[in-house]
């Protein structure tokens, strides 16, 4: 098939890619100006008409993957990047109808709110956290409206806690390995208690081309499967350096999310996209831990 992906550099985007190349298909990316690699096609998604020069050539899918993301839930950063999104999930998703085209949505499980304890399947009630979760909901909504609803298949995948080498948002894993590395101390929040349910990348690239292969619509929860607090993670990376020295410890602060659980449902995605995670939560840490080390940034731990 020939597939256009928007984000094509993103993290996601370049595992989507990868994945769909290996499976054979014709996949052309499409980035940000500024951002463009060998054989991707530069559009601002902001502007409009800016998709339509691109999706009239009529690819068989579209992977739409771009997105601004917030440095945090609330505030100025938040407000610009939801506002950034709507803009692109409006110009890609009107593209889609108007040519008729099956779209694969990136979404997040942001858009179900705070969980405590409770197993989260699709068929919860959306609670979205903040602007950028409730933009994804939008564009969610949108879809369904714009192509779904018009019998043009569209497919949203719920992705939780991306992660993996390549990744430039910092999130608690680098920040872990980091201090790991280091010899420092793995300070985790409040109790520790909460959970959050990890996505190797390229676990997720594959559900991406899952969805796009086939075509099935509606709404797929994407995670690792196996949920962790934070004082585990912070054990499990201690243990995957070797000769870590690192105090695993309270920091003192509170947890704003104490409590918050990640008990998700991936049965849906295993069913109606015939996709699961393959890479294991230490197997990614491992991974993780190659690639800084490829990268030139050896362990700095004293034997």
């Amino acid at each position: 098939m020939r597939i256009i992906v928007t984000g094509a550099s993103g993290f996601i985007g370049r595992a989507a890619c990868a994945s769909l190349a290996a499976r054979g298909h014709a996949v052309q990316g499409v980035v940000r100006p500024g951002r463009e690699r060998a054989g991707d096609l530069a559009a601002d998604l902001e502007s409009p008409g800016e998709f339509q020069k691109i999706v009239k050539f009529r690819p068989q899918a579209v992977a739409h993957l771009a997105a601004a993301l917030p440095l945090s839930f609330d505030g100025p950063s938040a407000d610009k990047a939801a506002q950034a999104n709507r803009r692109m999930d409006a110009e890609v998703l009107n593209a889609c109808a108007v040519w008729g085209i099956p779209l694969v949505y990136a979404s997040s499980t942001s858009v179900y709110g705070f969980t405590r304890g409770e197993m989260i399947d699709e068929e919860r009630k959306l609670a979205p956290i903040g602007p950028y979760a409730a933009a994804k909901a939008a564009g969610e909504q949108l879809g369904r409206e714009l192509l779904d609803d018009r019998g043009i298949p569209f497919t949203a995948l719920r992705i939780n806690a991306p992660y993996g080498p390549g990744q430039r948002l910092k999130t608690v894993v680098w920040h872990f390995l980091d201090a790991a590395l280091s010899g420092l101390p793995l300070q985790y929040h409040g109790s520790g208690s909460r959970q959050q349910d990890f996505t190797f990348v390229e676990d997720a690239g594959n559900a991406v081309a899952c969805a796009v292969e086939s075509r099935a619509g509606g709404s797929y929860t994407i995670a690792g499967g196996s949920p962790v607090t934070m004082r585990e993670l912070a054990e499990r990376i201690a243990r995957s350096v070797p000769g870590c020295r690192s105090m695993i410890e309270p920091s003192g602060s509170e947890d704003p999310q104490e409590g918050v659980t990640a008990r998700f449902s991936i049965a849906r995605a295993a069913e109606g996209l015939g996709w699961r995670p393959l890479v294991s939560l230490d197997a990614g840490l491992r991974r993780c831990l190659e690639s800084k080390k490829e990268a030139g940034d050896e362990a700095r731990i004293s034997s």
